[in-house]
Formats: C-alpha cells, structure tokens, sequence
C-alpha cells in the first residue's frame, strides 16, 4: 500500500518585493505569474508599484486572476495600496513611505510595528516593487525566484493584512466622525460668539437710552 506524501500547509501572504534595480521588479512580476502559470505557487493578485519622491504610489503594471482582467483596484493588492496611498493613509500617517533614495530595505519600521507600517515602509521613494498576495506551498521558492533577480521580500500575513485593513477603515471613519464633530462644535461657538456680541451691543444702545 502506497502512503500519500503528506499535504504541506498553504503560507497566504502579501509580499513586497524590493529589487536593487526598478526594471527587476517587472522581471519579478513576470516570474511572479510564470511560478502561479507552474501552480508553484498561487499568485491571487498582483502590481508593479511606484513611489515617487513626493511618496505618491502608481500602479504601473497589474494583474488580479480572479477577476479575469488587469484591475489596479481588485483584491486585496488593490484594497492595500488603496489604504497606503490614499485618504485613509492620509489619515493613519501612512503616506510617503520611508526615506528616500538608497537601496531597498525595510527603514523607518520594525516587527513592533503595525503591519500596514512595515508594508508602507517597504515601499520607499524612488523605487518601483512588486505587491503581490500569494498562497505558497513553501515560502523558500518565491524568495529564491526574487533573489535570482536581486529582489528581497516582505512577507507578512493576509490575515494580519485583512485585520488592519478592516481597524483602519474604522479608525478613519472614526476620525472623518470626530473632525466633523469639531467642525460643528467650533461653529456653535461662533454662532454664539457672534449672539454674544449682538446682545451686548443690544445692551449698549439701551443703556445709552436711559
């Protein structure tokens, strides 16, 4: 009787893959979908990302299977980098990414921090990388395929991802909430500022009356 090898456990991660040149990262995007074409891995979705020296983010190239055409905004690829690079960014401080110039390499945050603080940190000003959310068999055949190309990479849980996306849509709501709440508190005190004043000037004319 013929035992059946034992079924490795499935690693579901987002990467950023960081290359010592700009041009590897669309190598690594075409390897990325060569090892999912392989069944290597299963590359869910997938962009080549740019940050600019100001920290803006462009999609230069993408890809998302499931929904069977390129999509900038599909999956969870498209929900983070709209996270990173967007209002809600803005809001949790995550825009700029880390400091510019240099070669790749995780600045600006550590393990202690946030996952969505590690993956905006990865992505630093003036370099292009590879975004990509995988589910790997083994993690060892991604990073060797990247390191042939002179690429490192991030690696952090979808879950822990999905989590933060999930308390950083509520912390901007939250935020959006209580910036409307100040708006509208400051406003009142005008209002009653300005109702102030017109009573005691009410008050001056008639006492001048008398």
């Amino acid at each position: 009787m013929q035992l059946e090898a034992p079924l490795m456990p499935v690693v579901d991660s987002v990467v950023v893959v960081g290359f010592s040149q700009n041009s590897k990262a669309y190598e690594g995007f075409s390897e990325l979908k060569s090892l999912s074409d392989q069944q290597k891995l299963t590359a869910r979705s997938a962009a080549v990302v740019e940050r600019d020296q100001t920290g803006t983010l462009q999609v230069k190239d993408n890809f998302d299977p499931d929904a069977g055409v390129p999509t900038a905004g599909g999956g969870l690829v498209g929900m983070l980098l709209g996270v990173i690079g967007g209002p809600v960014g803005m809001v949790l401080g995550l825009t700029g990414g880390a400091l510019a110039g240099g070669s790749f390499e995780m600045r600006g945050a550590d393990e202690q921090d946030e996952v969505l603080t590690q993956l905006n940190a990865a992505i630093n000003p003036g370099h292009t990388v590879l975004v990509a959310q995988v589910n790997e068999p083994t993690v060892q055949v991604l990073d060797k395929a990247m390191a042939d190309l002179g690429g490192t990479v991030v690696r952090r849980s979808e879950a822990d991802v999905l989590s933060e996306l999930e308390a950083a849509d509520d912390a901007a709501q939250a935020a959006q909430a209580a910036a409307r709440k100040a708006v509208r508190e400051k406003k009142k005190a005008k209002m009653k500022e300005k109702r102030e004043d017109r009573i005691a000037a009410l008050k001056a004319k008639f006492s001048s009356h008398r």
